[in-house]
């Protein structure tokens, strides 16, 4: 398992763990064959490090975990079939688990999309602070298709945040971008505008992404950036897989 870290600000780590100290890069470490490409785009500290290391101790949300709202059930009904379009569904139940009550002086809840026996399409969604996204092992949280994703010209990102505090993506399932057809486009024509990140993440602290698979997307897998020039902090990503081809554009 490999974590990577980002603790804003601190000073880079004398003791080998830093990778990546500035902004404006790429960060690719090679897992299993398969390239994890983080975006850091605002100034932070950036290092990698494994079980067997020692990294900062960095805050992780807090979010209150008695209040879970399941996509399928009433008033969402969320269907993973493969067709439906749950835009709607699933920012509902992020936006009913953020207004959750307090228990034990914890806020927000979790919204779980559970085992399905296809994909759950959707378009862009947005978080809300003291969420967490909860992709159940067996689910599918896929995007619309290139042609039928939203924006036009200028689509926007699948999972976005901007300056919230406590939000978490978590979950042992999928996360597809189904990139394919946009690479293919964006190959033929350089000037192809294509949503930047699958998760992204703005002027956020603090953020964790754990246990998910992340796999084809039209351009970055994640990209934490600032906003209003405050960047990300206190980021903890650890133990995802990325699952991609090789070679393809920007991921």
């Amino acid at each position: 398992m490999t974590t990577a870290r980002v603790a804003s600000p601190s000073p880079c780590p004398p003791d080998g763990r830093l990778l990546l100290c500035g902004y404006g890069y790429f960060l690719t470490e090679y897992l299993s064959g398969a390239a994890v490409a983080v975006a850091v785009l605002a100034s932070f500290t950036f290092f990698l490090s494994t079980l067997a290391g020692r990294a900062s101790a960095i805050p992780l949300p807090t979010i209150n975990t008695n209040n879970i709202v399941n996509v399928t059930n009433a008033p969402y009904n969320a269907v993973g079939d493969g067709v439906t379009t749950n835009t709607t569904a699933i920012q509902n139940a992020i936006n009913a688990a953020a207004l959750g009550g307090k228990t034990n002086g914890l806020s927000g809840g979790t919204v779980e999309i559970p085992a399905a026996a296809r994909a759950y399409l959707s378009g862009p969604l947005t978080m809300a602070s003291y969420v967490n996204l909860q992709i159940d092992s067996g689910a599918k949280l896929q995007m619309l298709p290139y042609g039928s994703y939203p924006g036009g010209s200028d689509p926007t990102d699948f999972i976005s945040a901007s300056d919230l505090k406590d939000i978490e993506i978590s979950g042992s399932g999928t996360i597809d971008g189904q990139g394919a057809a946009w690479w293919t486009a964006y190959n033929a024509d350089n000037s192809l505008n294509r949503p930047r990140a699958m998760f992204a993440p703005a002027g956020c602290n603090p953020v964790l992404v754990r246990d998910v698979t992340l796999q084809n997307p039209p351009n970055t897998h994640l990209s934490f950036r600032s906003s209003d020039h405050v960047p990300c902090g206190n980021v903890t990503v650890t133990n995802i897989t990325i699952n991609t081809p090789d070679g393809t554009p920007n991921t």
